[in-house]
């Protein structure tokens, strides 16, 4: 009989630590702050789950150039923040270039879909963390000034937390906890915001024009007025349909109710002198879950037996970012690591004809603490078993254990 075992799926989660220190402003051990956090996951039971990419001296043009070349799921900045509540970078000669929350908040809807944490590890960015939090899931700031020792020591509570597969909230509180084991009185400076996930309702707005009549600029004019009006700032453009112009839109069900209102009263019936023919509700959506690596991230260990005289496909599709899938032979034993809430998808016969049979959580899979052993395995530093009872049989199939 052949045992599978597979691995951490190979997708990391990416820190992106931005740090930027003025010329003209007090000197900050942000060096200092970097090496504990990078100390810290490299020591954790979790590192090879963990990718640290750092900037230096960081511009406001660096931002976006980072967060698109690294698409980092978590991005650190520590510096200097005003009393205004900007956050202080640096210009062309090295001294302080404010950038206001507006401003900051744009950067970070652009990466919405793959930042799920910041953490802004500067002095008065509250003001920046809870505008930042309307389009990122979790977000930190800083209620007032904080020491640079307290912050290193926040800094170093959350990543010990986090390296031991903890969640963001169990982080945050760590990181707290931290800045008064050492001695400091600021622990209740740092601030958790998070993004309220509602339920989204897609509607159309039929405009009585034709679509060549219409250019992408009047049709960007019209989703910001519509915007400002009904106060959903997370109001999308999903598809133009031609015929009279029906643009169909995504939003907050709030949002939609004011236009709603406005239309039914006569006080909203056209924008830019173009008449509004018609305005109808088409779904509700339900709302988004938080990111699955921050709330339901605890691996468990699985086993599935494949019982019957048929090979089977096993599939996970439902972990946004990660599919898995592995054939099984009859009587063969799957080991594999999975997160808690993960469904392990049964499928009988060959690929291009494999039928859904059964759908099991693979918490019911899961291996207890005193079984694990029997499937212990030695990694090298690049994630390879160096087991000699294990031979690889596949780039993507995993790792096969060789029985007697």
């Amino acid at each position: 009989m052949a045992q599978i075992f597979d691995p951490l799926p190979s997708e990391r989660i990416r820190i992106l630590f931005l740090m930027a220190e003025p010329t003209n402003l007090a000197r900050l051990r942000l060096g200092q702050e970097l090496r504990e956090i990078r100390e810290k996951l490299q020591m954790s039971r979790y590192r090879d789950r963990f990718q640290l990419e750092s900037r230096e001296s960081v511009r406001t043009g660096d931002i976006t150039q980072a967060i698109f070349d690294i698409k980092p799921q978590i991005i650190h900045f520590s510096g200097h923040g005003n009393s205004t509540g900007e956050l202080c970078f640096e210009n062309i000669t090295g001294t302080a270039h404010p950038v206001s929350s507006d401003a900051l908040r744009a950067v970070f809807e652009l990466a919405s879909t793959e930042v799920q944490c910041v953490i802004l590890n500067a002095c008065h960015s509250k003001t920046q963390a809870k505008a930042i939090s309307s389009a990122i899931a979790y977000v930190v700031g800083m209620s007032q000034e904080i020491g640079d020792k307290a912050a290193i020591a926040f800094s170093v509570g959350f990543y010990k937390a986090l390296g031991a597969n903890r969640m963001i909230d169990e982080a945050f509180k760590s990181g707290c906890a931290e800045i008064q084991m050492e001695g400091f009185s600021e622990h209740l400076t740092p601030i958790l915001y998070k993004k309220e996930f509602k339920p989204k309702t897609q509607w159309e707005l039929i405009l009585k024009i034709n679509f060549d009549e219409l250019d992408n600029q009047q049709i960007e004019d019209i989703i910001d007025y519509l915007r400002k009006i009904s106060g959903d700032v997370s109001l999308k453009l999903k598809k133009v349909e031609k015929g009279s112009v029906k643009l169909i839109l995504e939003g907050s069900q709030d949002g939609f109710e004011q236009i709603k209102k406005l239309v039914k009263s006569g006080q909203l019936n056209e924008i830019f002198d173009i008449h509004i023919q018609a305005l109808n509700k088409k779904t509700d959506i339900p709302a988004e879950e938080p990111p699955a690596f921050i709330l339901k991230d605890s691996y468990i260990l699985c086993c599935y037996v494949n019982q019957t005289n048929k090979i089977q496909i096993v599939r996970i599709t439902n972990i946004a970012n990660w599919y898995f899938e592995r054939v099984v032979f009859p009587g063969q034993r799957l080991v594999f690591e999975a997160l808690l809430n993960a469904l392990l998808e049964i499928h009988s016969g060959m690929m291009a004809s494999a039928v859904l049979a059964d759908t099991i959580p693979c918490d019911r899979l899961r291996i207890e603490a005193e079984l694990e052993a029997d499937f212990e395995i030695t990694f090298s530093d690049d994630g390879l078993p160096i087991d000699e009872d294990y031979e690889r049989f596949s780039q993507t199939e995993g790792w096969i254990r060789l029985t007697e």
